[in-house]
């Protein structure tokens, strides 16, 4: 969904208001007593929100100029995220919080806070915040979460390769390397096809930053040591059951063995710094190439099951390789190259 967040300004106060009663009223009633909703409400009338952007920094989303949601900005303190009944669920929140989190950055913010309702508490723990505390005001309960935001990708390097965390001027590039059958063929079904002409830019917009700055994915652009301003590709991490790793590299890049290189550096990012007991990949049946790959380092299939991927419908693999395989593959791998650097080996 396409919305546009900004600044609020005061003319914006009594759309603020609407949106905040609705959801009070549908969402959070579900929740809290109707004497803790009526309370809240009068703490968002027109006039209650005017006096809150001058203390505060205030933005809305809207979609077809109309106000659909709201946060605001408070110290390092995110207060006030209502989004109207109709909207939730498409997007619009993390829209929002995404870009209050960019704000907070900018700010040079290290740890971000915010008051969960009972309702949002999900939400925010998706988005990567901690539960801190519980606090009271009679039958109002608040939930007090807490969000590091020192958390960054870091940049990772390979004999060959340079790994660059993923940023948002990216899009472009990828906007013209990823739309090939050979790239997409044997990826989900849920990345469209044919490609549209802003997918890119939806795609780090509106989901991988943001699931970046949840610390639910990781995500780098992949570049050659020779030509560090160009990419051929992109490898990435995921925090999902059955579905851990992807990558995807440009046709004219293929065939050079520049994935098995980025994916000893990503797994030693996984087992070693994320300290992540397994990991899990899935991949359609026909897909020789990454299968190769998984081989390599030493993945086994544990489990295969019906998919459905950009080419259609294949059976799905999912291989497998646990902390302590990899950590045997490596040292058994390490103990091979310190032998050959010895003297009188060959």
């Amino acid at each position: 969904m396409d919305a546009h967040i900004r600044l609020a300004t005061i003319e914006d106060a009594q759309a603020i208001s609407n949106v905040v009663i609705s959801a009070l009223r549908q969402s959070n009633a579900k929740d809290y007593p109707a004497d803790v909703i009526a309370r809240v409400e009068q703490s968002f009338s027109p006039l209650a929100i005017e006096r809150l952007m001058a203390r505060r920094r205030v933005y809305v989303a809207s979609v077809e100029q109309r106000v659909v949601a709201t946060a605001s900005l408070d110290g390092d303190v995110i207060r006030s995220v209502f989004v109207e009944p109709s909207y939730q669920g498409a997007g619009v929140g993390r829209r929002l919080m995404s870009v209050l989190c960019s704000a907070a950055l900018d700010l040079g913010l290290e740890t971000l806070h915010v008051p969960s309702s009972i309702t949002a508490e999900s939400f925010y723990t998706a988005l990567g915040f901690h539960k801190v505390r519980d606090e009271f005001n009679g039958a109002e309960r608040t939930i007090i979460m807490r969000k590091s935001m020192t958390q960054t990708t870091p940049t990772l390097q390979t004999r060959r390769l340079i790994l660059t965390p993923l940023q948002l001027v990216d899009a472009a590039a990828i906007q013209q390397l990823f739309p090939h059958w050979e790239v997409v063929r044997y990826l989900d079904s849920r990345v469209p096809w044919p490609y549209p002409k802003d997918g890119a830019l939806t795609y780090v917009r509106d989901h991988a930053l943001p699931a970046i700055a949840a610390g639910r994915e990781w995500h780098w652009m992949i570049r050659t040591c020779e030509d560090p301003a160009h990419c051929i590709g992109s490898i990435s991490l995921y925090d999902q059951p059955g579905n851990n790793r992807g990558f995807w590299l440009a046709p004219q890049w293929q065939g050079k063995g520049y994935m098995r290189e980025a994916c000893e550096v990503i797994n030693a990012y996984w087992f070693e710094t994320l300290g992540r007991p397994v990991m899990q990949v899935p991949k359609a049946e026909g897909n020789h190439a990454s299968r190769k790959v998984s081989e390599h380092e030493g993945m086994r299939m544990i489990a295969t099951q019906q998919g459905d991927f950009v080419c259609g419908p294949l059976l799905k693999e999912v291989w497998e390789i646990t902390r302590e395989a990899w950590l045997e593959k490596k040292s058994a791998l390490e103990a091979i190259e310190q032998g050959a650097n010895e003297p009188g080996r060959l």
